[in-house]
């Protein structure tokens, strides 16, 4: 189904929904509740699992929302491996100098223009 076929989706909502409160009910049955399908459609009894689920998307919708708008950031931690680790002389263990910038900084500033940019 295309994004775009907003009935084809609006069927497969409606019917997503049907049959979870068939389940549902069914299931509410067979435990000894007595959940009925309307207040099942409804909302009145979702359960837990479904409520989780429901809660950890809406956190991870609005964390990367506000990444997105610049409200928070995504953090990163850099890890350098002993064997490439260096002293802040700017050379390395041989004494030759170490190059300013980066083989991915140098081709950020070939394609901008501008020292020290980069792209992200």
């Amino acid at each position: 189904m295309k994004t775009e076929d907003k009935e084809g989706w609006t069927n497969w909502t409606s019917k997503k929904e049907d049959l979870l409160a068939e389940l549902l009910h069914k299931m509410s049955i067979r435990m000894g509740y007595n959940f009925d399908k309307v207040h099942i459609k409804r909302g009145h009894y979702y359960p837990k699992g479904y409520v989780d689920i429901e809660t950890e998307q809406r956190i991870i919708r609005q964390g990367l929302a506000n990444i997105f708008q610049n409200k928070a950031f995504f953090p990163i931690y850099a890890i350098i491996a002993p064997d490439v680790q260096r002293d802040f002389t700017g050379k390395d263990e041989d004494g030759k100098a170490i190059a300013e910038t980066l083989p991915s900084e140098q081709s950020a500033e070939k394609e901008n223009g501008k020292k020290g940019s980069q792209i992200l």
